[in-house]
C-alpha cells in the first residue's frame, strides 16, 4: 500500500488532487481512499488531504501518520514547523517550490529523504491563467512516482472537469499535467547525514505553544488538562501566499482597511493607521481592495516569509 500527504492551502486544489489520483487508481483496477482533513476555515487556510493506493482492499481508515510520500502545493508551508511528520526513512518530496531540491532540503534540514521540485504555480498561471497548482504537482507526482500511467490520469482530468470548467480550462490543466512531468527536478539518491546516518523527521506539531500530548497516567491529578493557547497565539499569518504593503505617504487615515478587515490586523498608533499586524494578517486583500487612493497594494509571499 502506498500512502500519499497533501499539504495545500483552501482553494488551491489540495482536495482535488488526492481524488483525482485515486479516481484515476480505479481506471486501473487499484484499490484506493481519498479523503481530506481541515477545519472551518477555508480559502488560505493550510489542509491536508490523503490518498491511499493498494493492490487489495484497505482496511486502514485513519489519517495518513506515516506518508510515504508529501506532496507540498504552495511553498509558503515549506516553512511550517511538523512538515515532514511521520515521513517514512525512504520517503519523498514533492514540492511546488521555484528552486533546486536541495534548497528544500537545506530549509527543512532533513538528510536521508529524496526532494523534488517544479515551479508549479508559474506552470499553472501560463497553461490556464491561475495560481493553482493541483494539477501540475499531479504531474510531477507521476513522473517522481509512476504509479499510475499519465493516459489514466489525462483520462481522468479530462472526464471530471469537463463536468465544470470550459474547454479551454480543460485543456489547459491537460498541458500543466504533462509540462510538470518534463520539468520537476529532483535527487536520484538520498542524501546521508555527517555521520552517514539518515536524519529521523522532527515530531513538531504545526501549531505554535500547542500543549504537548499526554496519557491518561501523565494527566495531572483532578483531571486538569493544560488548555490551549489564547487565540492571539495562533500564527494565522503563516496562511498567507500575498501580503499587504501599506504606503503610508499616499494613505489618507480613511480607516476603511481597519473597519474593513476581518481579522482586526490593521495596526493603529495614537489613532493613525502604521501597518499590518504580519503575524495574523492572512492575506485576503480587502484592505486592498476598499483602500480610495490604493495606499495598500497586495505583494506575493515568498517562502522564506519575505515580500
Amino acid at each position: 500500500m502506498l500512502e500519499i500527504r497533501w499539504h495545500g492551502r483552501g482553494g488551491q486544489g489540495a482536495v482535488t488532487a488526492a481524488r483525482l489520483v485515486a479516481a484515476a487508481a480505479l481506471r486501473e483496477g487499484k484499490c484506493f481512499q481519498a479523503f481530506p482533513e481541515y477545519g472551518p476555515e477555508r480559502r488560505g487556510a493550510p489542509l491536508m488531504a490523503y490518498t491511499r493506493l493498494g493492490e487489495r482492499p484497505i482496511t486502514v481508515f485513519s489519517q495518513v501518520r506515516e506518508p510515504d510520500v508529501i506532496v507540498v502545493l504552495d511553498p509558503t508551508l515549506l516553512r511550517e514547523p511538523g512538515l515532514t511528520r511521520g515521513l517514512k526513512a525512504d520517503g519523498l518530496v514533492v514540492a511546488n517550490f521555484p528552486g533546486p531540491p536541495e534548497t528544500v532540503r537545506r530549509g527543512l534540514g532533513l538528510t536521508g529523504r529524496r526532494f523534488w521540485t517544479v515551479d508549479a504555480s508559474r506552470i499553472a498561471m501560463e497553461c490556464f491563467g491561475k495560481a493553482v497548482s493541483n494539477t501540475p504537482m499531479i504531474g510531477a507526482l507521476l513522473r517522481v512516482l509512476p504509479l499510475l500511467s499519465v493516459e489514466s490520469v489525462l483520462a481522468e482530468v479530462r472526464e471530471s472537469f469537463a463536468r465544470e470548467f470550459a474547454p479551454g480550462v480543460v485543456e489547459g490543466n491537460l498541458r500543466a499535467i504533462e509540462r510538470a512531468y518534463r520539468e520537476v527536478q529532483g535527487e536520484e539518491e538520498r542524501v546521508a547525514g555527517p555521520s552517514g546516518q539518515m536524519a529521523e523527521v522532527s515530531e513538531a506539531g504545526s501549531m505554535e505553544g500547542r500543549a504537548e500530548e499526554t496519557s491518561w497516567e501523565e494527566t495531572p491529578w483532578g483531571g486538569l488538562i493544560p488548555g490551549a493557547p489564547t487565540a492571539g497565539r495562533y500564527v494565522t499569518g503563516n496562511w498567507r501566499t500575498r501580503r499587504p504593503v501599506l504606503d503610508l505617504e499616499t494613505c489618507i487615515q480613511c480607516y476603511l482597511c481597519w473597519l474593513f478587515c476581518p481579522d482586526t490586523a490593521i495596526q493603529l498608533k495614537e489613532a493613525r493607521v502604521v501597518g499590518v499586524h504580519e503575524l495574523h494578517c492572512k492575506g485576503c486583500g480587502i484592505c486592498a481592495m476598499e483602500c480610495p487612493v490604493f495606499a495598500m497594494r497586495m505583494v506575493e509571499e515568498r517562502p522564506d516569509g519575505r515580500a
